[in-house]
């Protein structure tokens, strides 16, 4: 079961079939991708920390960290009519 966000880089040069590999990995080992961008070669994704020590150990990933994403608050602006 995911524990938290994580960031996921591929190396510089990466492919579209090294980006479906590690998406197809994520999915088939109980990661939960949220974002991801195939031309920038990165992922944010849901996992636990045993899959992120995986992911750090193939070739073609260059980065995994944790992510935090906090509530936006918008604050209210009234303008008297």
């Amino acid at each position: 079961m995911p524990d938290g966000l994580h960031l996921i880089k591929l190396r510089e040069g990466s492919t579209k079939e090294d980006f479906s590999r590690v998406a197809v990995f994520l999915e088939t080992h109980g990661g939960q991708i949220v974002l991801a961008s195939a031309q920038r070669c990165w992922f944010i994704a849901a996992l636990n920390q045993n899959l992120a020590d995986d992911l750090k150990k193939m070739r073609k990933v260059a980065i995994i960290g944790g992510v935090t994403l906090r509530k936006r608050e918008i604050k209210i602006i009234r303008t008297k009519p």
